[in-house]
């Protein structure tokens, strides 16, 4: 049997689609579905009316899925299991919003995106490429997941973060303000990077396993100010980098550390409880190993 028929009720969209290095302006007649049966988990009652796809291939006859309010569903994406899209939000491309997923607000889910398990994406919140949004996850505010990134466990990328590349993001880390997580990093544990931090990795950006050193944050390190983790670097523990300090080329920041300021670090191990702040306090450092 099926729970939802696809009305008369039609609308025209317009949005912008990327190809080809650009954007370009397409069109889309959208239509109304209407519930043929009451779906409990999401409040919907028989004849209550739902949010618009382009076809029945957008949204699963089966489960407990329901695309709800004014939130478009269109091009091969596909909503299934007991997922729900609500609100103003809009799927597209080849996107797939399974298992118990959510995506309500002003959302976008684009290209070969996947949200599986418990995750959530809301507000202005977009999610691109071929990112994977799993477990526990929420991405918000109007941060962005692009390239190959995954984010699951409990992790959180809010207000104008970006994590691109091939960035795994775990545990219970959090990436929020103007930060930029970008190619083979890993940001796990309790992490925080926030600010206008940037963790990179300067070479080719292949699927992290690939790679025996990725840039990593864990712990309960933290990350903020317009500090720059890059090239296989790792801050750990309750380990600080913020101001404008850079943690370089396989350098290892552990313990209580704090490195900040202009200093930059290559090759370096600094643990215990040193703080860093300028190059006197590195030679210093440097001349008691």
């Amino acid at each position: 049997m099926k729970k939802y028929r696809i009305t008369n009720c039609s609308k025209t969209i317009s949005f912008y689609r990327r190809g080809c290095g650009a954007l370009h302006n397409e069109r889309k007649i959208l239509y109304r579905i209407e519930a043929l049966i009451d779906i409990p988990e999401h409040g919907i009652k028989k004849g209550d009316l739902g949010g618009w796809v382009q076809n029945e291939y957008n949204l699963d006859q089966s489960g407990t899925c329901w695309i709800g309010d004014e939130a478009t569903v269109f091009d091969n994406a596909r909503v299934l299991e007991d997922a729900l899209v609500s609100g103003e939000a809009r799927v597209y491309d080849s996107a797939l919003i399974n298992d118990n997923a959510r995506v309500f607000g002003s959302a976008v889910i684009c290209e070969r995106a996947r949200l599986y398990d418990h995750a959530q994406v809301y507000d202005k919140a977009t999610v691109c490429g071929y990112a994977e949004i799993k477990g526990n996850a929420k991405i918000f505010g109007e941060s962005v997941v692009s390239g190959r990134a995954v984010v699951c466990e409990k992790a959180h990328i809010y207000e104008k973060a970006i994590v691109g590349g091939d960035a795994f993001i775990g545990g219970s880390a959090q990436i929020l303000g103007r930060a930029v997580i970008d190619c083979e990093v890993m940001v796990y544990d309790s992490a925080i990077v926030k600010g206008r931090a940037r963790i990179s990795n300067s070479k080719p950006c292949y699927w992290w396993p690939s790679s025996s050193n990725p840039t990593r944050i864990h712990g309960k390190a933290q990350i903020y100010g317009w500090a720059v983790i890059t090239n296989g670097a790792e801050v750990t523990d309750n380990a600080r980098v913020y101001q404008g300090a850079r943690v370089d080329y396989e350098t290892k920041i552990f313990g209580n550390a704090q490195i900040r300021g202009k200093v930059r670090l290559t090759f370096a191990k600094i643990g215990g409880n040193t703080t860093i702040e300028n190059d006197e306090d590195l030679r210093r450092v440097q001349s008691c190993h």
